[in-house]
C-alpha cells in the first residue's frame, strides 16, 4: 500500500518490518495477543495526543503577553520546529524507535502548537477553540465516510494524495528556509485575499484525506498481523495528520477572519 502520509509511506512500513525482524513483504506469524490491532492503534494514538495537548498547555504559556497588549512571539520557535521535523526523519528512517520518539515528539510538537495557539488566539478571541471543534469534526466526518464506503483509498486516489502532499510539503520547507534565512517567506501562504483562502481549503482538503489513507492502513495492518511495535509507528503517523489539519485550520480560520 501506497500512503501519502509521509510517515507512512511504502518504504517506511518495509522498512520497519524489516526492523523488526520481519521480511519486507513476508507473512508475520504472532502470538494473537501480540498483533497489530486497530484498538491498539488508536489507543497509542490517544496517548500521544495527551501529550500533545499536555505539551501544548505548556508552550500556550510560555508566549508573554505585555501589559500594552502586544504579545511576543518566543524566539525558539524556528528551532523547535527544525528539532522536531528532525525528530520526525528519525522517526521515520528507524521506525523501530517509534516507542521511544513518537511520545517525545508528541510532547515536544505540543509545546510548539501550544505557542503557536497563542499568538492566534491573542490575534483573534475564540479561533482555537473554532479550530478545535472544526479538527474533530472534520476527523469525524473523514471517518464516517471512509467507513460508509463514500471515500475508498484506491490506488488511483493514494497516487494522487501522495503527490499534492509532497508537493505542499516541499513548498513548506523551502517556506522555512526563505525565512530562516531571513526573508519573508512566500507570503501567498499567509494571504487573506481569495487566493491564499482557495489554498488554505485545498491542504485542509488534502489533510483530510490523509486521514483516510491513515485509517485504511490500520485495517491492513490488523489483516496482515503486523508486529506490535507497528501500532506506535502507525499512531505516530496518525498523529502527525491531525496535528497538521490543526494548523491549518487555525490559519484557515484566520484569513476568514482577517
Amino acid at each position: 500500500m501506497r500512503t501519502s502520509n509521509p510517515v507512512l509511506t511504502d518504504r517506511a512500513l518495509a522498512k520497519a518490518s524489516t526492523e523488526l525482524g520481519e521480511g519486507p513483504g513476508a507473512p508475520i506469524i504472532v502470538d494473537a495477543g501480540e498483533r497489530f490491532t486497530v484498538v491498539g492503534t488508536i489507543q497509542r494514538s490517544a496517548i500521544l495526543l495527551v501529550l500533545v495537548i499536555a505539551g501544548g498547555w505548556v508552550g500556550w504559556n510560555l508566549v508573554d503577553v505585555t501589559e500594552l497588549g502586544s504579545v511576543t512571539t518566543p524566539g525558539w520557535l524556528m528551532p523547535s520546529a527544525l528539532a522536531l521535523v528532525a525528530l520526525a526523519f528519525l522517526t521515520f528512517f528507524k521506525p523501530a524507535l517509534a516507542p521511544v520518539t513518537a511520545p517525545i515528539w508528541a510532547l515536544g510538537e505540543g509545546v510548539l502548537v501550544g505557542a503557536i495557539s497563542h499568538v492566534y488566539e491573542f490575534q483573534f478571541d475564540g479561533i482555537v477553540v473554532q479550530a478545535a471543534i472544526a479538527t474533530v469534526a472534520t476527523a469525524g466526518a473523514t471517518l464516517l465516510a471512509y467507513q460508509s464506503g463514500l471515500i475508498r483509498a484506491t490506488p488511483q486516489f493514494r497516487k494522487i494524495v501522495s503527490i499534492a502532499t509532497m508537493g505542499v510539503m516541499a513548498v513548506y520547507l523551502i517556506n522555512m528556509a526563505m525565512m530562516i534565512f531571513g526573508g519573508d517567506g512566500i507570503t501567498l501562504l499567509w494571504d487573506s485575499g481569495p487566493l491564499g483562502i482557495g489554498i488554505s481549503l485545498f491542504v485542509v482538503g488534502l489533510a483530510a484525506m490523509n486521514l483516510v489513507l491513515d485509517f485504511d492502513l490500520f485495517e491492513r495492518g490488523e489483516a496482515a498481523g503486523w508486529p506490535p511495535k507497528m501500532m506506535w509507528f502507525a499512531a505516530f503517523g496518525l498523529v502527525v495528520t491531525l496535528v497538521w489539519l490543526y494548523l491549518e485550520l487555525l490559519r484557515l480560520l484566520a484569513k476568514l477572519r482577517d
